[in-house]
């Protein structure tokens, strides 16, 4: 079995027999080939799988970042409604666990805000921060992998920046090996943390600095983080990791929570091959099993 994973140009070589499967991230299509979205809800060996996945903005942290009041007021201008159509199905997130996870007391609010996007209000934050309109603030930099959908995402951020706050920004796409090399090179990265099992504990371990690569620290986040570790019951952890998210997220907003629970369609033919299917609430153990179908 020869087995890719990329995006609906590699419709044409499933369909010539070159590759038996592909699998790929659901972006809305891009403006010089509009057929793509046709192709992606129309064709015949499509067969949707979700992930435990969030996409988020990492934050440098360094001026004029180092002001919460700057990071809250970015994470307020960003329209996620727009955003979540760009990566469709998918859901639009204030914290780092995906909805699929259950069993978890999910942020669902915000102050002064519970869509999260209060643009008013984001302009009253830069303004304290003293960039009233956006006067005095550098360019920041946005920076993302290249190819796929990945770019009309990071415009649809950007935009939000620049329609709601004035801001200029300029967003940089690399390869993905120059992406994980410089990504901590610019003022915010695009991310996304994913995993194969629904546990929050994975993903708390994102939290880690060493992670996101920001250069976050906090205290009582770190005893947080202990206290989750040590934790000697899963209610008992999921309340301290409640906590540690809202910390870090909400309080200190040390990145940009996006979306969650986005889906990867997958073109497969299944009346040749058996064994396909959702491990685990994940994509990344779709392939477990698979099998040339036995013929009757």
């Amino acid at each position: 079995m020869t087995f890719v994973m990329g995006d609906y140009r590699l419709s044409n070589a499933f369909l010539s027999g070159e590759i038996d499967w592909v699998s790929a991230n659901i972006y809305l299509p891009s403006p010089d080939n509009p057929d793509e979205l046709s192709l992606r809800n129309q064709h015949p060996h499509r067969h949707w799988a979700a992930t435990l996945n969030t996409y988020y903005a990492a934050i440098n942290h360094e001026w004029p970042l180092n002001d919460v009041r700057v990071r809250q007021a970015l994470t307020l201008a960003i329209n996620r409604q727009k955003v979540s159509e760009v990566i469709v199905p998918s859901t639009m997130v204030q914290g780092v666990m995906p909805t699929l996870i259950t069993n978890y007391p999910h942020l669902s609010t915000w102050p002064a805000n519970p869509d999260l996007f209060n643009p008013t209000l984001a302009r009253q934050l830069l303004a304290e921060a003293g960039f009233p309109g956006g006067e005095g603030l550098p360019a920041l930099t946005l920076m993302s992998v290249a190819g796929g959908g990945v770019p009309a995402f990071s415009y649809a951020i950007a935009q939000s920046w620049r329609d709601e706050l004035g801001m200029e920004i300029e967003e940089i796409g690399l390869s993905y090996a120059d992406y994980l090399e410089q990504r901590h090179t610019s003022h915010l990265y695009l991310g996304n943390i994913i995993s194969s099992v629904p546990d929050s504990l994975v993903f708390i371990a994102y939290f880690n600095g060493n992670y996101i690569r920001t250069p976050y620290s906090s205290p009582h986040f770190t005893s947080l983080l202990r206290q989750i570790f040590a934790a000697a019951t899963l209610e008992e952890r999921m309340a301290l990791t409640a906590l540690a998210e809202e910390l870090f997220v909400v309080q200190d907003q040390a990145i940009i929570p996006l979306v969650s629970d986005m889906y990867r369609a997958n073109i497969i033919d299944l009346e040749r091959w058996s064994g396909f299917g959702l491990r685990n609430n994940s994509v990344l153990n779709t392939w477990v099993g698979i099998r040339v179908r036995e013929e009757n």
